[in-house]
């Protein structure tokens, strides 16, 4: 008896992987599509990891200016106290020792500011690729000149010489903060641009489970109907005459 086969519109590739395009042949056209979005999701993806360690140098320079800030408002705070008329001398020496060891913690972060080996804290950008096409530049600021090195209470000096400092150091953490955000604006635009393409690439390359399996049933019960009606055939041939039944 000769049982014809019913053609499968789906090999067992397609159906493991749940894709529809497998090859060139599955669809041209749709494969050049996908792949050219799968390189884009990729340099996406990417990007996006730029950015976050972008965001994790100007979190770690965030931290090294608080600890300069607080340094100086303590400076401020014992300049101040040595403008008080009734210390003498010793007790104004006494002062700038600390004002020299709060100098000193300043300096020592401002020298070992460093990301990756890179000195956070100078004058020169630094360029952060957020995909293959833009990029983002954060200005790295300059910090070692403040002023402040020379400052001593025993000698004449003024407040304003600080409050200078940490006007400077404020606008630069402001600027920091700037750049944080900015960073974050193009992380959340990339991670929704990676989606969007993601759905895309989706509709092109997957395969349709549920229409696939119906028309695996379907084709199933076409492939039965047609061996009960062979063998519905053999029973009425006694003769074994081969019927080729076509659906």
């Amino acid at each position: 008896m000769m049982i014809n086969k019913i053609p499968n519109n789906y090999n067992y590739q397609q159906l493991i992987s749940a894709k529809r395009i497998q090859k060139a042949s599955d669809d041209a056209a749709g494969l050049a599509i996908s792949k050219k979005l799968e390189s884009k999701i990729t340099s996406i993806n990417q990007g996006t990891r730029n950015l976050h360690d972008g965001k994790n140098m100007l979190n770690v320079s965030d931290g090294v200016i608080g600890n300069v800030m607080e340094s100086l408002q303590r400076m401020r705070s014992l300049a101040l106290q040595a403008s008080n008329g009734v210390l003498n001398s010793g007790n104004r020496e006494s002062i700038q020792a600390e004002i020299e060891q709060l100098k000193n913690e300043i300096s020592n972060n401002l020298s070992n500011s460093n990301y990756n080996e890179i000195n956070l804290l100078n004058n020169k950008g630094i360029n952060i690729q957020s995909d293959d096409i833009n990029s983002l530049t954060i200005n790295r600021t300059y910090l070692e000149d403040l002023g402040i090195f020379d400052f001593d209470v025993t000698k004449d000096f003024s407040l304003q010489t600080i409050d200078d400092a940490i006007d400077k150091v404020s606008s630069i953490r402001g600027s920091l903060g700037s750049d944080t955000n900015a960073i974050t604006h193009a992380i959340n635009y990339n991670h929704q641009a990676s989606i969007n393409l993601q759905d895309a690439n989706s509709r092109i390359s997957d395969l349709d489970m549920e229409r696939a399996i119906m028309d695996i049933k379907q084709q199933r019960l076409m492939q039965d109907i047609k061996i009960q009606m062979q063998k519905n055939q053999t029973i009425m041939n006694p003769l074994g005459i081969i019927f080729d039944c076509k659906i």
